[in-house]
């Protein structure tokens, strides 16, 4: 099965079987050229749906609350590229901490909405985030 989402710019393959998915990926090393037809050449990325790189908010964490903490708790849902601090927009005087925490990581499974880290119950919001209760 194929579908096309044209806005943003993604083209979804449903294969019935995982090993022919595993071949393509192997295979092209997640990436591959499209020749367009005014020779135009474009990159485009080989993902398994709704993983791959992930940008997402943390909040209700204390601001003491340390990064190994984070990591560790993360961890099994990826690779972690970068972990820091959200501040309020440029139009204030000085960037303050608004006590947000964006991370960057690389999923292999679809991260939850809530989590406990560090023994506080943490929100977790990105795009497309599947619902959970």
């Amino acid at each position: 099965m194929i579908q096309i989402d044209g806005f943003k710019r993604h083209v979804y393959i449903k294969f019935t079987e995982e090993q022919s998915m595993d071949k393509i990926l192997q295979a092209t090393g997640g990436q591959k050229e499209y020749k367009h037809e005014t020779g135009e050449i474009t990159q485009v990325t080989i993902e398994i749906a709704g993983l791959g790189f992930q940008k997402f908010r943390i909040a209700n964490l204390p601001p003491e609350t340390k990064e190994y903490d984070i990591r560790a708790s993360l961890s099994k849902y990826g690779e972690i590229m970068s972990i820091r601090e959200e501040t309020w927009a440029s139009v204030y005087r000085y960037k303050v901490h608004n006590g947000i925490l964006i991370v960057e990581m690389r999923l292999k499974m679809q991260l939850p909405s809530h989590m406990v880290i560090a023994g506080n119950d943490a929100l977790l919001l990105y795009d497309d985030q599947p619902q959970t209760c």
